[in-house]
């Protein structure tokens, strides 16, 4: 994994760990994916996420109640998914994160927007994701 850390007011000591806790909801996103587990995704994303999806000249927005049901009915998941985190940066309570996701017929390029809550930790607020087949 390659990883581009761009913090502010953190020492490199400070930063593993919070890179650790803003990327995890990227690796539960891909576990459940792969898993085809719709219910572990409201774990991941904020209950008002958006997916903004470019595939060729289509794009597609996904509520996440839309994205559960496309990976319910089996549109979505089920194969197997490698992550690479490109960047991450961190202000307060906001996070942004560009990836790279990975399975048999996608390449999915995604920049990732993250909120924080003392509730909930780290969750997903948003992604725009470029997706090219292979």
């Amino acid at each position: 994994m390659f990883w581009t850390l761009f913090t502010v007011g953190l020492s490199f000591a400070d930063a593993a760990p919070e890179m650790s806790s803003v990327t995890a909801p990227l690796q539960a996103w891909a576990t459940a994916t792969e898993a085809g587990d719709a219910d572990a995704l409201g774990a991941v994303f904020h209950p008002d996420a958006l997916q903004i999806v470019r595939i060729g000249d289509k794009t597609m927005t996904l509520a996440l109640p839309a994205y559960q049901q496309m990976m319910r009915s089996g549109k979505v998941g089920g194969q197997a998914v490698s992550l690479s985190v490109n960047s991450v940066s961190v202000s307060g309570d906001v996070a942004s994160v560009t990836a790279t996701r990975q399975t048999p017929g996608m390449t999915f390029y995604d920049a990732v927007s993250l909120t924080r809550s003392d509730d909930d930790g780290w969750r997903i607020a948003g992604v725009a994701v470029a997706a090219v087949p292979k």
